[in-house]
């Protein structure tokens, strides 16, 4: 096997027509069973393929393509093409998350980075030391402490 790289000629076999069978939507499983090969044990071998990503990604797109076009197909069930839908999309942002999954992006103004200012409350308002307020002192006459055991304080 002259050309296949290491990790494929181990396992005696040519990932090429796999590869294309992902590309046109075949499943994992199915592949593996074809091969005779665990389908763990396969999708390392195939995981190293420089087309492998690609592959993926093509196929989930086509799986899209055809759950959206059943949508807009009016002689459908609509209750069973949202369904194929549902399940498309949820494989899609599984499968390949950084094309189809949900992100959050916390941006600040215009898009560029979070401004953060610190603030502590009770320490200065405009330049005013404020710390021998009743509300933040700590004495008796404001916050008495319950030390009493007979809790009559």
């Amino acid at each position: 096997m002259a050309g296949i790289p290491q990790n494929y000629a181990n396992a005696g076999l040519d990932p090429e027509p796999l590869i294309a069978q992902l590309e046109n939507g075949a499943y994992l499983r199915d592949l593996a069973r074809q091969t005779g090969i665990d389908k763990r044990r396969l999708s390392e071998i195939l995981r190293k393929h420089p087309d492998y990503a690609l592959a993926k990604e093509c196929a989930i797109e086509t799986q899209l393509d055809e759950a959206e076009a059943r949508l807009g197909d009016s002689t459908s069930d609509i209750a069973r093409a949202r369904e194929q839908w549902r399940a498309a999309t949820w494989r899609a942002e599984r499968e390949c998350p950084a094309r189809w999954g949900q992100t959050t992006k916390l941006t600040g103004a215009d898009g560029g980075p979070i401004q953060v200012q610190v603030v502590r409350f009770g320490q200065t308002i405009e330049g005013e030391v404020v710390a021998n307020t009743p509300m933040l002192r700590r004495d008796a006459t404001v916050h008495p402490r319950l030390d009493d055991k007979t809790g009559d304080k």
